[in-house]
């Protein structure tokens, strides 16, 4: 059976207080990454897809590539950042997109886990990228690796959400929101067709749309 949790409170955390949220390619890249849980990795997958946060668009003067975030940008970033430790959803690996806003949105997000410089890595691929792109990453991830995030763009990241969630529907991601999906799967290769045995659905509280951009 698979278990859907959108934002339930969390009675304790490790380190910080429960944030109030709102529910909802390089095959090297990760082949030779080494996570010493071999056990849990035998045992199943977690892919958690999370966009990056709102960011700076009405300035004919910056590329694209390097927009930063804005003030509502980094305020979201931090409280999903704090939302994924409540949840204990820490990642093995964090992949990034090279986009200036997707590195500030992974910036934060490994601050606030307390990744190691060695987990966090900046993706090339992952710019722009499509569901099947994306997937293509997936799936040459080490097998070592029992949890991968990806932080990346619309609309890739909603639609490899709803691709893998096809049989328990997926709504799309607004920015700095998260899908996390856990597969009954030893191998990336095969989580295509796995089992889903979790998901849980996060995004940012309404109170900070009201911060001006």
């Amino acid at each position: 059976m698979v278990r859907i949790s959108a934002c339930a409170p969390v009675r304790h955390s490790r380190r910080r207080p429960t944030s109030r949220c709102a529910p909802i390619g390089r095959a090297r890249s990760t082949a030779g990454f080494c996570w010493s849980g071999r056990r849990e990795a035998r045992r199943m997958k977690r892919l958690t897809l999370m966009r990056h946060a709102d960011a700076r668009w009405n300035d004919p003067a910056i590329t694209d590539l390097e927009r930063p975030l804005n003030r509502r940008g980094t305020a979201a970033a931090e409280v999903m950042a704090r939302r994924l430790l409540d949840l204990e959803l820490i990642p093995d690996l964090l992949l990034a997109s090279p986009a200036r806003r997707t590195q500030q949105t992974a910036d934060i997000v490994a601050r606030e886990l307390s990744l190691p410089a060695r987990r966090v890595r900046r993706e090339e691929a992952l710019y722009l990228a499509s569901a099947s792109d994306m997937l293509k990453l997936v799936y040459g991830t080490g097998p070592r690796v029992a949890h991968l995030l990806l932080v990346a763009h619309n609309p890739g990241v909603s639609e490899l959400a709803q691709l893998l969630l096809r049989q328990h529907g997926s709504a799309g991601l607004p920015t700095a929101a998260v899908c996390s999906i856990a597969f009954d799967a030893a191998q990336w290769a095969v989580i295509g067709s796995a089992t889903v045995t979790d998901v849980q659905r996060e995004k940012p509280p309404a109170r900070l749309f009201g911060l001006l951009g």
